[in-house]
């Protein structure tokens, strides 16, 4: 619904742009009808700024749909760590086990709650880190049991490192400088595709309208896999942490032996 709001909105300000200028008199008969006379070489001309614009938003739509794939993984291994740290956390004394239990919780909650982080004073955890601390010292706490220990550190490793992927690549942006000249070359093509036209107004309007939009949605596509936690035509759901919560809530831990401390 997002972006067929957004394809309304361009063809509603394109075709009115488009009615006003053919009903202008002075740029119907001196301008545009000149050059459908004699376009020379504007239609070379009109093709090499869609090239180089086709070579751009190829080049960063290719780099963002990469980085989207990896952060859709390294959500899916955060997720798959957590869970096995929390069935593994059985097999901890029942103090530990609890701890372990409440950090996974405590993760899930606000990783669902707040998603990316904000900004914090220096020197302040984030709630997520202050889980993940505390998921540590449960962890380095197994030191009377170093053949727990060994399992629980190394599960907690990857926990670490697809967490700080997923960060990553969800804060990754396009470069300003680049978004902005792709949204230049966008905005040329679509500027020019005015004074480029056939004489019957339907085919004109019908041959620039698609153009138009064919170019709004290319650079659509790339504000969208630039942007993947906000709703769009791609975006990553917190579905798998809300999966994983439920079961943490619902208590589903298959029970193993427990180590006393």
């Amino acid at each position: 619904m997002r972006l067929l709001h957004k394809i309304l909105a361009f063809l509603v300000t394109f075709t009115l742009l488009f009615a006003l200028l053919r009903a202008t008199e002075h740029f119907n008969r001196h301008i545009l009808m000149d050059e459908l006379q004699e376009l020379g070489g504007v239609p070379w001309l009109y093709s090499v700024i869609g090239v180089i614009f086709s070579i751009l938003a190829a080049f960063v739509i290719q780099t963002e749909w990469e980085h989207f794939n990896r952060l859709v993984e390294a959500i899916r291994d955060e997720v798959s760590a957590l869970e096995q740290l929390w069935l593994f956390s059985s097999h901890f004394p029942e103090s530990l086990r609890e701890q372990t239990h409440q950090a996974v919780h405590t993760y899930l909650r606000n990783t669902i709650d707040r998603g990316l982080p904000h900004d914090a004073p220096d020197g302040a955890l984030q709630p997520d880190e202050q889980a993940l601390a505390a998921l540590r010292d449960a962890v380095f706490a197994l030191g009377s049991t170093p053949e727990l220990m060994a399992t629980a550190f190394a599960i907690f490793a990857d926990l670490v490192k697809h967490h700080g992927s997923r960060l990553y690549y969800a804060s990754n942006r396009v470069p300003p400088i680049l978004r902005r000249t792709i949204l230049f070359g966008a905005s040329l093509i679509i500027l020019f595709s005015f004074f480029i036209g056939v004489k019957n107004v339907w085919l004109d309007y019908l041959f620039s309208g698609g153009l138009a939009l064919l170019t709004c949605l290319v650079y659509l596509v790339m504000d969208d896999l630039d942007q993947p936690l906000r709703p769009g035509i791609w975006h990553v759901t917190t579905k798998d942490y809300q999966r994983l919560l439920r079961k943490v809530e619902a208590g589903a831990a298959p029970l193993g032996p427990v180590v006393q401390a």
